[in-house]
C-alpha cells in the first residue's frame, strides 16, 4: 500500500504538471464551493485507493464477500467486540478476521460517501459548466465512478474461496482512472480564482 500510495504521488504530480502544460479548455467559476470539494474529492479517492490497495494485499474480500451486508451484518460482530480491539490484531493482521473486516468496512464505507459527494458535486457543476470540455470531463467522471463501483462489488461477490484476479485489477485500474479525471475536473474548476 506504501508502494501503491508513492506511485499514486509521482503519477499525480506528473498528470498535474501535463495539465500546466497543456491546459485543457476551462471556465470561469464564482464559486469557491466547486474548487474547495474538488480537492477534497481527490484526497478522498486518493485515500479510497490506498484502502483498495490494503484489501487487496489482506485478502480483505475472501472474509466478507457479500453485497450489499457482510455475511448478514451492517457492522461485521467481530468490529463491535470491544475484546477485539487490541494490538495483536493490528500486528497480526492476517491471523484473523478482524482487520479483514476493519479493512474492508472503511473501504466499503467511504465508496458509498465518495460516490455521493461525485454525484453531487456533479449536480452543482454541470450547470455551471459552459464548456463542452468541462461537461465531457464531468460525464466522464459519473461513467468512470459507474463503472468503478460495479467492479468494485463484482470483484467482492466472486471472491468466494479466491480472489478474482482480473476483475481486481480492472478494479484497481478503474481507481486510477477516476484519479485521473479527478485531477482533470479539478484543474478545470480551479484556474480562475474565486471572486
Amino acid at each position: 500500500t506504501l508502494h501503491l500510495s508513492l506511485a499514486l504521488t509521482v503519477f499525480s504530480y506528473l498528470l498535474w504538471t501535463i495539465l500546466l502544460f497543456y491546459p485543457p479548455q476551462t471556465d470561469v467559476f464564482h464559486t469557491g464551493v466547486l474548487k474547495r470539494w474538488g480537492l477534497v474529492l481527490i484526497i478522498l479517492t486518493a485515500l479510497q485507493i490506498a484502502l483498495g490497495g490494503m484489501m487487496s494485499g489482506m485478502k480483505a474480500a475472501l472474509f466478507y464477500p457479500t453485497w450489499p451486508d457482510m455475511h448478514g451484518e451492517l457492522v461485521p460482530a467481530v468490529l463491535l467486540d470491544p475484546r477485539s480491539w487490541h494490538m495483536d490484531n493490528f500486528v497480526h493482521y492476517d491471523s484473523g478476521p478482524f482487520m479483514s473486516a476493519l479493512v474492508q468496512l472503511l473501504h466499503r464505507s467511504l465508496a458509498y460517501v465518495l460516490a455521493m459527494l461525485i454525484i453531487w458535486f456533479f449536480i452543482k457543476a454541470w450547470p455551471m459548466a459552459g464548456q463542452r470540455a468541462l461537461k465531457n470531463s464531468l460525464l466522464a467522471m459519473l461513467i468512470i465512478l459507474s463503472t468503478q463501483v460495479t467492479l468494485g462489488i463484482l470483484t467482492l461477490v466472486h471472491s468466494v474461496g479466491s480472489i478474482p484476479v482480473g476483475l481486481g485489477v480492472y478494479h484497481q485500474a478503474v481507481g486510477v482512472l477516476l484519479l485521473t479525471v479527478m485531477f482533470v475536473v479539478y484543474f478545470q474548476v480551479r484556474r480562475v480564482q474565486s471572486v
